[in-house]
């Protein structure tokens, strides 16, 4: 490829909110960095102005893509949903001739026929499989199939060690056979610093929480905690903010009015400036039953937030308990006892929130995470690392 520039194919799976769309709009920073020739294959529902924006700014080819799976359709079963996604990529495959194919993905196994496709790629997957359901015959066919493509010997990425180990655990046969490196998140780069630090006890001290309001984020958790620590008599005035769209949303809204929490416990709906909306914390709390990293857990460190969280997924991977924040339990009692901790103590959200600062610029960082990308990019494409 000496004097050719390479051809990437990015094909990557994102809504209108949530890390997959976080990670598209990180990495095509990167790719604005390098010498490729990039073009992104996307269905008309993920292009919105911002979308066409960073295409613009970052020297991306948008390229349409239909998608042939259907929600409850009978291409959406396996092992028909594996065929669907590899005629999805397949036309653009044979027209782009791409040197390096790179997909995205939150559903784990959206476009896995992938791997067995003899293709130079790339497979970052966001999340992790849940246990294969069925009967014994269908997951031992199931198992046959998926264990044999991770077998191909393709370079699948996720992002967090627990997130690996689920994927080996339901996916291979013997819990090892396949090759999937770690590369943890980061937080976009145009995204802007805290512009001032919160030493002193506010009036009103500030949880936030920023995600999709959706099941496995667990909001109605989120919101009995909240009334717990509102009604606990906490030594300071406190109030919790939930900024985020989702299903989910309006049910909460209704809920907690119903409880008559007034302006001190609200569902926000979406915002367009993260940067502002984390200004504006004092305690970051992510009471996720399920979590592979944590995009916005990673933001708030960057924010020198102190984070309250769950034990669960690859959360205590990222947060130091003691250190960085409080890795807890998913019960209310558990999660209302270490924020209302962090309320008392304007020093101690101090402590954790610069530790917390410090530790995401040592291990998370966009500089590290771009130096991880353009390795394994390298080793994709040139068979070496040039960095």
């Amino acid at each position: 490829m000496q004097g050719v520039r390479p051809r990437l194919l990015v094909v990557p799976e994102f809504s209108a909110t949530g890390g997959t769309r976080t990670f598209f709009l990180t990495i095509a920073r990167y790719y604005s960095r390098t010498p490729y020739e990039v073009y992104v294959a996307l269905e008309d529902s993920q292009i919105d102005p911002e979308i066409e924006k960073a295409a613009r700014e970052c020297n991306l080819t948008l390229v349409a893509r239909r998608s042939l799976l259907k929600p409850n359709s009978l291409m959406a079963r396996f092992p028909l949903h594996l065929i669907a996604g590899w005629l999805e990529v397949r036309p653009l495959v044979s027209r782009l001739k791409p040197d390096l194919l790179v997909v995205s993905v939150g559903t784990p196994d959206r476009w896995l026929a992938v791997l067995a496709s003899g293709l130079n790629l790339i497979y970052f997957v966001h999340s992790y499989p849940d246990p294969i359901p069925g009967s014994w015959w269908r997951k031992w066919i199931k198992l046959q199939v998926i264990s044999r493509m991770l077998s191909c010997g393709k370079t699948l990425v996720t992002v967090s060690h627990y997130a690996r180990r689920q994927i080996l655990a339901v996916w291979t046969r013997d819990g090892q056979s396949a090759s999937i490196q770690v590369i943890p998140n980061t937080t976009r780069p145009d995204m802007r610093d805290r512009s001032h630090d919160r030493i002193a006890q506010p009036a009103v001290v500030s949880v936030i929480t920023m995600g999709h309001v959706v099941a496995y984020k667990n909001p109605h958790l989120w919101l009995d905690v909240a009334e717990r620590v509102v009604r606990g008599g906490a030594a300071a005035k406190v109030k919790f903010s939930w900024a985020g769209d989702g299903p989910l949303l309006e049910e909460c809204r209704s809920a907690a009015k119903e409880r008559g929490l007034g302006d001190l416990v609200k569902f926000l709906g979406p915002t367009d400036d993260a940067a502002q909306f984390l200004e504006t914390g004092d305690i970051y709390f992510q009471p996720s039953a399920m979590e592979s990293h944590g995009i916005s857990v990673l933001e708030a460190m960057r924010f020198s937030l102190p984070c309250v969280v769950t034990a669960v997924g690859g959360l205590p991977e990222t947060v130091q308990d003691g250190v960085t924040g409080f890795v807890v339990p998913g019960n209310v009692n558990a999660l209302a006892l270490a924020i209302a901790t962090l309320v008392r103590d304007a020093g101690l959200r101090h402590q954790l929130g610069h530790a917390g600062s410090k530790r995401y610029a040592a291990e998370y960082s966009f500089p590290l995470w771009e130096s991880r990308i353009r390795r394994l990019h390298d080793e994709m494409l040139f068979g070496f690392s040039k960095a």
